[in-house]
């Protein structure tokens, strides 16, 4: 195991998602079903829960300025899967965006206040915000280490141990990744990213299947 990932640190907490708070969503039209690639209409100060599939959530800054030279383009800040919350919290500098990563992803919302009426449901989502900061913050620390074939490996490796589904290379990262987006969180370009990925498959570390699933072999 990398010396960097300790099991507990990055799997999900125990379910967070009754069947009786999706009812309760359906029944008062909160619910919604995305199709792949689809933005997820969202507005600060509401709670989003994705119940079936992944969201990948960007930051884009608020005032693009070309002298800082920033190129104004979306950053990657996580991929959150089913039985997770979403906090679109306000912010002067960035705007967050949810797109759906996988088809048929559905996601419903509450407000806050909402939660008022289930002491112990806002008290583990809570919880899972916090853990979610907590792998943030070990993302950031994967993405400044060393050379960036060591910072893809590292971050490929982070997805398989959070959302990996056994395969018999390994595990299966379950949603599709492109070298788009591997270089926003990378902050490389393309050419490089499907260049260093060329070189983690020959290393027999990767293997990436049509639908631009990553098979990643944990270990190496």
């Amino acid at each position: 195991m990398s010396q960097f990932f300790a099991v507990d640190e990055i799997k999900p907490q125990s379910p967070l998602i009754t069947e009786f708070l999706q009812e309760w969503a359906i029944a008062h039209c909160r619910s919604r079903t995305f199709f792949q690639e689809e933005t997820i209409p969202t507005r600060p100060g509401l709670l989003y829960f994705v119940t079936k599939g992944f969201v990948r959530l960007e930051s884009r800054l608020r005032h693009f300025q070309p002298s800082l030279s920033l190129d104004g383009q979306p950053v990657i800040l996580a991929f959150i899967g089913a039985d997770q919350p979403i906090d679109i919290y306000r912010s002067p500098m960035i705007s967050l965006q949810a797109i759906a990563q996988v088809d048929q992803t559905e996601v419903f919302w509450l407000y806050w206040e909402d939660l008022d009426q289930w002491p112990t449901l806002k008290n583990n989502v809570l919880q899972a915000l916090r853990h979610q900061q907590q792998n943030q913050r070990l993302e950031q620390t994967l993405l400044c280490q060393g050379k960036t074939i060591d910072r893809l490996w590292l971050y490929l490796e982070m997805l398989g141990r959070t959302y990996g589904k056994p395969s018999p290379e390994g595990v299966m990262i379950p949603f599709p990744l492109t070298s788009k987006h591997l270089s926003e969180v990378l902050g490389a370009t393309q050419v490089t990213v499907n260049r260093l990925l060329k070189q983690l498959m020959q290393a027999d570390k990767i293997q990436l299947t049509q639908a631009d699933r990553f098979q990643v072999r944990l270990g190496h």
